[in-house]
């Protein structure tokens, strides 16, 4: 996918954001007409902020692509925001400050990695899990063989995050888990996929975890 112009001569977008688990996407030199881009569950496609300085940042809405181009929101609406260069930028307080008064909850952090890599913890395991069993995120998450096969997953993918250097705590396996299973009723978007006949995104939720 490349995306280039966006914003027409002389118009500046206030923020692009991109939604998108792949690695082919290219962003072009003034495709936000200057704006800040957000990547929006790019995992953990950081090479891409690092190449283009945008604001990255970690999503956790449970949504449903119903159609192309329709999705519809389910549950949440929380969105961590960073820099990839972990600093508090003046744009990146501009954004959760619009974030916030739109009435998402929107807090921004120094460590945007530490985000990443724990949503990708879920990811790793709950997207391709759901697509093997049909369970949605509760039962996943509560089902005592699928809750050991995700524990089992997260381990792996923490070998990895620790590796490159993202430390953190395991005692987080648990409370990610925890906050998934609220979640009751929700398919993974590799099960909506499967259901719909779609492409599902294992090279990007899975084979891009790798050591």
């Amino acid at each position: 996918m490349k995306l280039i112009e966006l914003a027409g001569p002389g118009e500046r977008l206030s923020v692009l954001c991109i939604d998108v688990h792949s690695d082919d996407i290219e962003i072009g030199a003034g495709g936000a007409g200057g704006g800040p881009v957000v990547g929006v569950g790019v995992r953990p496609r950081l090479a891409l902020a690092e190449q283009t300085g945008l604001a990255l940042d970690h999503g956790d809405p449970a949504c449903e692509v119903v159609a192309p181009g329709i999705v519809e929101h389910h549950q949440f609406n929380r969105f961590i925001l960073g820099e990839p260069d972990e600093k508090i930028s003046k744009r990146i307080t501009t954004l959760s400050e619009m974030m916030i008064s739109a009435n998402f909850d929107a807090p921004v952090r120094n460590n945007i990695r530490h985000a990443v890599w724990l949503k990708l913890w879920g990811n790793v395991c709950f997207n391709p899990i759901s697509a093997l069993s049909f369970a949605t995120l509760d039962r996943i998450t509560s089902e005592p063989h699928l809750r050991m096969l995700c524990i089992s997953c997260m381990n792996e993918a923490k070998a990895v995050s620790d590796a490159l250097g993202v430390n953190i705590d395991s005692a987080m396996i648990d409370r990610r888990l925890a906050a998934a299973g609220r979640a009751v009723g929700h398919k993974m978007s590799m099960l909506q996929d499967l259901e719909r006949g779609r492409s599902m995104e294992i090279d990007a939720l899975v084979g891009r975890c790798k050591n």
